[in-house]
C-alpha cells in the first residue's frame, strides 16, 4: 500500500490511519463483498479524512458534498452495522455500503451487484440513489470546488 495522503484530485486533511486493517476483511466476510483494491488502499490512509476538492455531481446533475470518509477506527462495529442495515431495509435486488457522508446524513456508497459495483449518493430522506460513477478512482477524479 502507498502511503499518499494526495488521491487522485485531492488532497485529504484530517486523516487517520485505518487502525485495523483487518476491520475490511472483516466486512468483507460479514457482506460477503469483495471491496475494490483501490478502496482498501484509500480507506487504509485516508480514513475519516475531508477532501479539499469537495463537490461532486450525479448523473441527474445534481451536486453534493462529499464531507469526508466514514471514520471506521471511531464507528463501534454495532452503530456501523446498524447503518448498513438500516440503509439496505429497503433494496434487495443490490448492496450498499456506505463509505462516506455529506453535511446532511446522506451517504456516498459503494452499490454492488453480484461482483459488479458502481458509486452512488443515497439520501436518507426520501431513500434515493442517484448514480455517480463506475469507480471510485473516477468518482474522486470528478471531485472539484
Amino acid at each position: 500500500m502507498k502511503q499518499d495522503k494526495y488521491t487522485i484530485n485531492t488532497y485529504w486533511k484530517y486523516s487517520k490511519k485505518l487502525e485495523n486493517i483487518e476491520l475490511i476483511n472483516h466486512y468483507e466476510k460479514l457482506y460477503s463483498l469483495r471491496f475494490p483494491i483501490f478502496f482498501k488502499d484509500i480507506i487504509y490512509f485516508s480514513n475519516g479524512g475531508r477532501p479539499t476538492k469537495n463537490i461532486i455531481r450525479t448523473l441527474e446533475l445534481n451536486e453534493h458534498i462529499f464531507l469526508s470518509w466514514l471514520d471506521l477506527n471511531y464507528w463501534k462495529l454495532e452503530n456501523f452495522n446498524y447503518i448498513v442495515s438500516e440503509i439496505n431495509n429497503y433494496y434487495k435486488e443490490f448492496f450498499l455500503f456506505p463509505f462516506g457522508i455529506d453535511p446532511f446524513g446522506n451517504y456516498f456508497c459503494i452499490k454492488f451487484i453480484n461482483e459488479e459495483f458502481t458509486i452512488v449518493f443515497f439520501n436518507h430522506e426520501n431513500k434515493k440513489i442517484e448514480f455517480i460513477s463506475d469507480s471510485l478512482e473516477s468518482f474522486l477524479s470528478k471531485l472539484y470546488n
